[in-house]
């Protein structure tokens, strides 16, 4: 009789039990993983065993764990609603027609020059991948110079479009990295996105050719690696993973301010053409260091199949849950407002001090200021979503970037108090890419977390596209930026208002941990 495998709920496995035991979920809520594909590793009593399974491995053999192995979570008594709550977790595999009872362990690390090194990768790659986009206000200034009869709305529409290519993608290449190997798309990406660094430098004085090029183009080259290195953390990282996908995420911020300061370093001497030339060449060096320093987790001896038990992936009901449209809507609306500093705030400056040379470094230090904010913010996000819930964090972390917007950018008019608007909305107002996921657990639980957190990136698709091109249109409308800043903090503090539905309607408690 053929046998098939399902995975159902059951008690704790005896720990007396021999051979291959144990059972759990290789990712938590704290993780800002995209697409999970982590790798098993059977225990059989011998630790020796499970060191020699992470040793390098031919290419084909690394191909077996990125193909989606993938085991449900099933909770215990204790849990609170939406399944997303606290207890213990066990994971048992039944193999029908042998009535033999099969229990998947997931092992890791949590530790070690070689996990670490792993996540100093990946972070390379955040710094290029997610921070090309948090210094594009250092260059978007004399970009202008070489289309002066384009307004800025228009030129923004460029990094709108690099922005949509990045967050709309990953639901394919996702699951190109799963199919044909997690580096080898990886270094597809990389060599795409010099690539494209590189044509859009010289079709400068083409328009037409830079949205094709450094806009769509360049964000689905970037999207190519997004979803695959933000995964690779949780091969490597149970307990810490919060720490580690922080770490990894960090780099947006930090990537964007150093880029920020080359950027700003270079331009006035070597132009709109050569600066990007020069950035490609030091992504390339970047990409190639990170690239080997990228490892993937062995398969185990028995791997889960990576099956759901809907054609979807999506847990029964969901459709009707108004807890997933409200989720939906919360990122999607606040994204509107969530990018608008970081492409205006190099501009502002500069009107605000018309003395004040524009290509100046100090002209890009609030810029710089806010992403490094970003950077440490982010770092400490993963815990303070474990203190007081991911829920709740969403709805702190787009209420802070709301009333820092309404009530600080729209009325400050010193350069001191543009640079304490800058640190604080970059320490308090970037947390929720990294929450999305931990959100998603909290109230669906962990069966198909995987697509519906796909889903609720998806959802920023439209204002990544055309949030800082609307930011324009206010400010070529109105000539403030004081609008501006009314504008995206509204769109912010609309976002952290529908985030409330979703979790009331699971934990009613006001001051409840969720």
């Amino acid at each position: 009789m053929s046998s098939s495998t399902t995975v159902v709920n059951c008690p704790p496995p005896d720990r007396r039990l021999t051979g291959y035991q144990g059972g759990g979920l290789a990712r938590i809520i704290t993780s800002n993983d995209i697409f999970p594909t982590e790798s098993l590793v059977g225990r059989r009593g011998r630790e020796q065993e499970l060191q020699d399974r992470d040793e390098d491995v031919s290419e084909p053999q690394q191909r077996g764990i990125e193909a989606g192995l993938t085991a449900h979570k099933s909770e215990r008594q204790g849990g609170t609603g939406g399944g997303g709550g606290a207890g213990g977790t066990q994971d048992a595999v039944f193999v029908e027609g042998k009535g033999q009872e099969i229990a998947e362990e997931w092992t890791f690390p949590d530790g070690g020059w070689k996990a670490w090194s792993v996540i100093f990768g990946c972070w390379l790659y955040s710094c290029n991948v997610q921070g090309y986009g948090m210094c594009w206000g250092a260059l978007v200034s004399d970009l202008q110079r070489h289309h002066p009869s384009t307004d800025l709305a228009t030129i923004n529409l460029i990094v709108g479009l690099q922005n949509f290519g990045l967050n709309a993608s990953p639901f394919l290449t996702g699951r190109l990295g799963e199919l044909f190997g997690f580096k080898r798309m990886i270094a597809i990406g990389s060599v795409l996105s010099v690539i494209l660094l590189v044509c859009s430098a010289v079709a400068v004085d083409s328009l037409p050719a830079l949205f094709v090029l450094q806009g769509i183009l360049l964000g689905v080259a970037h999207g190519i690696s997004l979803p695959l290195f933000m995964t690779i953390p949780s091969q490597w990282f149970s307990r810490r993973r919060g720490l580690a996908t922080g770490i990894t995420v960090s780099g947006t911020g930090f990537g964007g301010a150093i880029a920020s300061l080359i950027i700003r370093g270079i331009l006035p001497t070597l132009g709109y053409r050569n600066t990007l030339l020069v950035y490609a060449g030091i992504s390339a060096v970047v990409y190639v260091c990170a690239w080997f320093l990228l490892k993937t987790r062995k398969p185990p001896a028995r791997a889960v199949p990576a099956r759901y038990d809907t054609k979807t992936g999506l847990p029964p009901g969901i459709w009707k849950d108004p807890a997933f449209y409200s989720l939906m809507a919360s990122v999607s609306v606040a994204v509107w407002g969530f990018l608008t500093p970081s492409y205006y705030l190099t501009d502002y400056t500069a009107a605000m001090d018309p003395s004040r040379d524009p290509n100046a470094l100090t002209t890009a230090l609030p810029l710089i200021i806010q992403n490094l904010g970003i950077g440490i913010g982010r770092i400490a996000a993963g815990s303070i979503a474990d203190w007081v819930g991911p829920a709740n964090a969403m709805f702190f972390t787009f209420l802070a970037g709301g009333v820092l917007q309404l009530a600080m950018w729209s009325h400050v008019t010193s350069y001191g108090g543009l640079m304490a608007f800058a640190a604080l909305y970059g320490l308090f107002g970037g947390w929720f890419f990294l929450l999305m996921p931990g959100v998603a657990a909290n109230l669906f639980g962990l069966r198909g977390l995987a697509t519906i957190t796909g889903y609720v990136v998806a959802s920023q698709s439209p204002g990544q596209l055309a949030g800082a091109t609307v930011s324009g249109v206010v400010l070529s409308s109105s000539g403030k930026y004081s609008n501006v800043g009314y504008y995206a903090g509204a769109m912010m503090l609309g976002g952290a208002l529908l985030i409330l539905p979703a979790r009331f309607l699971r934990q009613p408690k006001l001051l409840a941990v969720y």
